[in-house]
């Protein structure tokens, strides 16, 4: 099956989110590179939603010394192209949700899929802080799982690195009811200032089982030594 790993924006010009921009990207890119080319995965694919990431580039006002300012508006899209070819993993560009939508039914069977980026606990908010605002208008939520009918093998496994979408009516619920997949994600906010050598952010990790009552569900809190880095290729 296939490994996805979709990555949301980056704000732009926020005064309290992402002054590091590449946190996600890393973390997406570090993630993919522990997935074996063998076994359960045989096909890795990063899905970038690059709206943000443009706009960072032009209107950043004060950007992180360590990036290019000269990079031109494709300096992250052409940091990727890189990355997707030293570390042979196939790179998909997204404008909308609807389009990470057509682009996971075209990666079917999916056996893992990962998120990095802003979410709240329902919807993964793509665009987050796009023009300075704390608004998302274009999101991935409960209506998009449902629509990922025939995309899932029967072990796949969801994982969002976003902030409260392990909580009790958070994401990860849904793909376990709708989907009747596995799902790791964390009930309190993901701190990308604290990543561990794999990229992950902090958080407290939960894992949602499969269910066929929307009312009923079994969720466990993992340990401290078992992180979503390794979870899934144990």
């Amino acid at each position: 099956g296939n490994h996805v790993v979709i990555v949301g924006g980056v704000a732009v010009n926020d005064p309290i989110h992402d002054w590091y921009p590449l946190a996600f990207l890393e973390g997406g890119v570090s993630r993919i590179k522990q997935a074996p080319m063998s076994g359960r995965i045989n096909q890795r694919v990063l899905i970038m939603y690059t709206p943000n990431y443009e706009t960072r580039t032009k209107d950043q006002r004060n950007e992180d010394s360590r990036i290019d300012k000269d990079g031109g508006e494709k300096h992250y899209w052409n940091f990727m192209v890189e990355s997707a070819k030293n570390n042979n993993f196939i790179l998909k560009a997204a404008r909308s949700s609807d389009e990470i939508a057509r682009l996971l039914k075209h990666c079917a069977t999916i056996q893992l899929l990962d998120y990095f980026g802003h979410s709240n606990d329902t919807d993964l908010l793509l665009n987050f802080s796009q023009y300075g605002t704390p608004e998302s208008p274009d999101h991935f939520g409960q209506n998009e799982v449902k629509g990922l009918e025939s995309v899932f093998s029967p072990l796949a496994l969801f994982v969002s690195f976003g902030c409260f979408q392990g909580s009790a009516v958070g994401l990860c619920r849904m793909f376990a009811y709708f989907r009747h997949i596995r799902a790791i994600g964390s009930s309190t906010r993901t701190d990308y200032e604290h990543r561990d050598s794999h990229n992950i952010p902090s958080g407290v990790y939960r894992q949602f089982m499969p269910s066929d009552d929307a009312t009923r569900w079994t969720s466990e809190q993992l340990n401290a030594n078992t992180t979503p880095a390794a979870y899934p290729f144990e």
